[in-house]
């Protein structure tokens, strides 16, 4: 998963937003458990 695809997943939907520190841990670390959950 890029991180593009990462940042659409997780993007602000019926204005429920995240805090952007949480968006940032998010975007970050969503490509690489995608890839681990693939992995298994």
């Amino acid at each position: 998963m890029s991180l593009e695809i990462a940042q659409l997943v997780v993007a602000k939907e019926d204005d429920e937003s995240l805090p952007p520190w949480l968006m940032v841990e998010i975007v970050r670390d969503l490509p690489r458990l995608v890839e681990r959950r693939d992995a298994s």
